[in-house]
């Protein structure tokens, strides 16, 4: 499995080159005003300096490259600092085939199912977020109030907010860098691990039909695509698929069997392939994926709320159960 498709595999980017890239949403919106301007006839270069998203500075240098006469690959190769790989990739290809416009529409796309799924998930955490620290805040207030010790209220917070942050941001900062043990962990999760899956899939079929609309040969598109999902496992069909296409076979024969796709991406595929309209079932297949995931996320973001939620209050119960009986045995102790 690792012969010349490996080789084939594009280098991942550093984490250094990752820090300082576009936001997805100022990626989408670049995209979709460059497509416009690109369809109502003004030059590349123009349109890349006018079209509104990255920083003007990133733009204006892009914009000068392409008028100095750079060809676009090279052009677009300075720009590796803040635009993703394979954004840049597909954007060169697009512009090849003469289908640029089209091929910007749907890395709009892409970025906006980014941007919507991470506010899903930040919203959905934020209410129970604030209650749990309203409750920390809250509750050791007697110390202040009642005793005058404000050293030990801060002691009292700060010794659960402090490991709670801690543990959260690290978490997050693995995950996002998609650290081995954090990406398992979460798929362990009840339908956020589905949602990891549907997602992965549904970046697939999305990366896959934008190489095929720019012209990007099958084998090089399957590798791409893989590493577009952020799926390891989908890393590992995609060496297959692209071995078969270099062995003049269907791609549908190494699909065949193999339990890193789900059966409906397979039959799909295999559809597609026998019909030549692969663009169209890939468009299917993403449009179904992104579904699903989102019904995923959707019932994630109301299950683990209300977890946090109940867990906050049995804890708030607790204490006020303990300050309760403290006070309860003070006032015998006095009798």
């Amino acid at each position: 499995m690792g012969g010349c498709a490996t080789r084939l595999f594009p280098k991942r980017a550093s984490r250094s080159v990752r820090a300082v890239q576009a936001s997805s949403s100022s990626l989408a919106r670049w995209y979709t005003q460059l497509a416009s301007f690109l369809e109502a006839g003004i030059g590349l270069d123009r349109a890349v300096e006018s079209a509104g998203g990255p920083t003007a500075a990133r733009r204006a240098e892009l914009a000068a490259s392409l008028r100095a006469g750079e060809g676009v690959d090279a052009a677009f190769a300075k720009a590796e600092k803040w635009l993703p790989d394979m954004d840049r990739q597909l954007m060169i290809a697009g512009a090849a085939s003469g289908r640029l416009p089209e091929v910007l529409r749907k890395l709009a796309v892409r970025h906006e199912e980014r941007v919507a799924a991470s506010r899903r998930a930040l919203l959905a955490a934020l209410y129970p977020v604030g209650v749990a620290h309203f409750a920390v805040l809250a509750l050791p207030v007697k110390r202040v109030i009642v005793d005058g010790d404000v050293a030990g209220y801060a002691a009292a917070v700060l010794t659960v907010l402090v490991p709670a942050w801690v543990i959260g941001i690290g978490f997050f900062a693995l995950a996002r860098a998609r650290v081995a043990p954090a990406v398992g962990l979460l798929r362990l999760l009840p339908f956020v691990g589905g949602y990891m899956r549907a997602r992965a899939v549904a970046d697939l079929a999305l990366a896959l039909e934008i190489q095929i609309v720019a012209g990007i040969r099958l084998d090089i598109a399957w590798l791409q695509a893989a590493l577009a999902a952020g799926d390891r496992r989908l890393e590992r069909v995609a060496i297959r698929a692209a071995e078969s296409v270099q062995a003049g076979q269907p791609v549908s024969l190494a699909l065949a069997g193999g339990r890193e796709l789900p059966s409906p991406f397979v039959e799909f595929w295999t559809n597609g392939e026998q019909t030549g309209r692969l663009d169209h079932v890939l468009a299917h297949l993403h449009r179904h994926f992104a579904d699903a995931a989102t019904r995923k996320l959707t019932a994630a973001s109301l299950l683990y709320p209300m977890a946090l939620f109940a867990a906050v209050a049995v804890w708030v119960a607790i204490q006020v159960i303990r300050f309760y009986a403290g006070y309860f045995e003070q006032f015998e102790q006095m009798m």
